[in-house]
């Protein structure tokens, strides 16, 4: 018994699908109307769609380890000063956070664009067609240049969360090597390679801010200690030439006393003095050793890689899209007209 009713199921079921396949064979104009014009958009959209160029730009991060000065070092530190540095947002993988921060994306947009009166903010939301996403009543007024705080802020938001959706890339092939690869995709090829060598100019003007801060503080510290005392030196070399001036008789002892103190106080900031410029010049070389941190290895070269879009690929893929579409429309035009009979009857 249940074998008889699973084939009486099995056969209603064969009959189902080639009623529907009659159907869809008396249909068929309308699935080659409907792929047709899939084809259609597929290659339009190849012909529209702008191709993305991929500007690329390696460069290596250079970190210096703390120095060993020995006893220079060690009366330097009795000082207050710190004669190495270390930053340690710049080590590892915290680069790719940093060239993303949007600290960093501000100064690259608030930056002149070479050859125009615009920014590269501006450049950016031109080429990438995001003014018009922000505001497509009157997107040539959208700037990151615009008076009203909020608004340029707004702005940037989006300008960061669109770069952070994939088009601004850092990565480090080699986790050995402190060597890393920033690469920027967009609709522009000019603009794609300035905008990639802007960013890093950024990031190594504030990377070398950052690992020199405490070597100019130092030097700055010890150079205004030495012209402190230079000028107490020579304060007393005037006061005891006048004393020499004004008491030619050698006979009072007075003067012989004055001559004494002033001779031990130049003894002891002559000493002082001496040391003192020793750790200038080395704080000195310590803030020329760490001013050099990016070395550029490979820059953008025009013509950049670019991406096209297939017109053969994109017309295939639309016919598919619309085939399935209308097949789907055709079962449920199919169900509609069943139920509706199912209902009237």
């Amino acid at each position: 018994m249940d074998n008889t009713n699973t084939k009486i199921e099995s056969a209603q079921q064969k009959e189902q699908f080639v009623s529907f396949l009659h159907y869809i064979k008396r249909k068929k104009r309308v699935v080659i109307l409907i792929t047709t014009l899939g084809i259609l958009l597929g290659i339009a959209y190849s012909l529209i769609k702008k191709p993305v160029y991929t500007a690329s730009l390696t460069f290596s991060l250079q970190e210096e380890t703390k120095m060993s000065g020995g006893g220079l070092l060690s009366l330097a530190s009795s000082f207050g000063l710190d004669m190495g540095s270390s930053s340690g947002i710049f080590s590892g993988d915290n680069i790719e956070q940093v060239f993303k921060s949007r600290k960093i994306l501000e100064k690259t947009l608030f930056q002149p664009y070479p050859n125009t009166s615009k920014t590269y903010g501006d450049w950016f939301l031109q080429t990438s067609g995001l003014n018009t996403s922000i505001d497509s009543s009157d997107p040539v007024q959208i700037s990151v240049s615009i008076t009203n705080t909020r608004r340029r802020d707004s702005i940037i938001a989006v300008i960061h969360k669109y770069l952070s959706a994939g088009y601004l890339e850092i990565a480090r092939p080699d986790k050995k090597y402190d060597i890393y690869q920033i690469s920027y995709k967009g609709k522009d090829e000019l603009f794609s390679k300035m905008f990639v060598q802007e960013i890093v100019n950024q990031v190594a003007s504030f990377y070398t801010e950052t690992k020199t801060k405490k070597a100019k503080q130092n030097v700055e510290i010890l150079q205004k200690r030495v012209d402190s005392i230079h000028d107490a030196l020579g304060d007393l070399i005037t006061q005891k030439a006048n004393i020499a001036d004004a008491n030619l008789n050698p006979i009072f002892q007075k003067v012989k006393v004055r001559e004494q103190k002033g001779q031990i106080d130049m003894t002891a900031l002559s000493a002082g003095y001496g040391e003192l410029l020793k750790n200038l010049e080395l704080a000195k070389y310590t803030l020329l050793k760490e001013t050099p941190l990016i070395q550029i290895i490979d820059e953008p070269k025009l013509p950049l890689k670019k991406k096209t879009y297939s017109l053969v690929l994109y017309s295939i893929l639309g016919g598919m899209v619309f085939f399935i579409l209308s097949i789907g429309l055709l079962v449920f035009l199919k169900l509609y007209a069943s139920l509706k009979q199912l209902l009237t009857s």
